[in-house]
This record gives structure tokens, sequence and C-alpha cells, in this order.
């Protein structure tokens, strides 16, 4: 952002828009963009992937797209997708196929909207264990022997 502020701000005759998350910048734009706030939501389920897009301003879904979660070519329950993992670059095969997919899922929904995919600002990601473990790139490999402990709990940022 320092780097492109000195020449936004002349540019635009100092009428800029600054997105912060808490006291983070994290975009500068010509003009007032303000109206153009989105964030994406994410359901990663074992056999559907969910994107709702939403305006962050005013909370209103502005589109929902899916498609087939596209690790199921590697097994279509959790278990078969647990089991690959055991392969060389199982984890990160899984990894980067749930993230093509949502990838897929950001470029449908802003093409419908016609919204500036730099306009997404904030992205949340749900699922359930083992999803949330592929997602991030973690081993699920204990998620399927006793006891079942997963390697966190809690919400990662």
């Amino acid at each position: 952002m320092l780097q492109k502020a000195p020449q936004m701000l002349r540019k635009a005759d100092f009428n800029v828009t600054v997105t912060l998350n808490k006291n983070t910048i994290m975009d500068i734009e010509e003009g007032n963009t303000k109206d153009k706030l989105y964030g994406i939501s994410f359901d990663i389920g074992t056999t559907t992937l969910v994107g709702t897009l939403v305006d962050l301003n005013s909370g209103e879904v502005k589109a929902v797209s899916s498609t087939g979660n596209p690790q199921r070519s590697y097994g279509a329950d959790v278990i078969s997708r647990i089991t690959h993992c055991s392969k060389e670059n199982g984890i990160k095969e899984l990894k980067n196929k749930v993230i093509s997919g949502m990838n897929e899922i950001i470029r449908s929904l802003t093409f419908k909207e016609n919204i500036d995919k730099n306009n997404v600002y904030h992205v949340t990601a749900v699922g359930n264990t083992t999803m949330q473990h592929l997602f991030l790139g973690v081993d699920p490999t204990y998620l399927a022997l006793v006891p079942y402990v997963p390697v966190f709990q809690d919400e990662r940022y």
C-alpha cells in the first residue's frame, strides 16, 4: 500500500477510499468505493462446495454458487480422503483441489454480479473437521484413529 499510495493520492486528487480491517490498510482506491465491499462465505462439504457472496455494508446476499467438492475424485467419503493423505503429496493435492473449487466459485459469483474480485475483502470457510484440516493442509490422519483427536478445534485466521 505504501508503494501504491503516493501515485494514487495525486492521481485521484486526494479523493480516495481506504479499506481498513481493524488498524490494517487493506486497499486504497480512487474515488468513493465504499459501496463496493464484499465477502464470501464458503461451506466446504464432503460432497458439495457452496459459496455465498455478501454485501458487507448491507448484509444482503448477492448471489450463491455451488459445485461438487473437487476432492471427490479422491473418494466420496472422508475416510477415503484421509487415506489418500498418506500418499506422497496427498494432503497438498486435496488442499489444492478444494482451493481450486473455491476460486472457481469466486470467479462465478463475481462475474455473475459484475463485481471486481479485488472488492472481496473477507472470506470465511466452514466445514466438518476433516474438511477443515484438508482445506488448511493439515494432516487429518488422527481423525480416523482412536482417540480421534483433531489438530485444532477452534477457528483459524
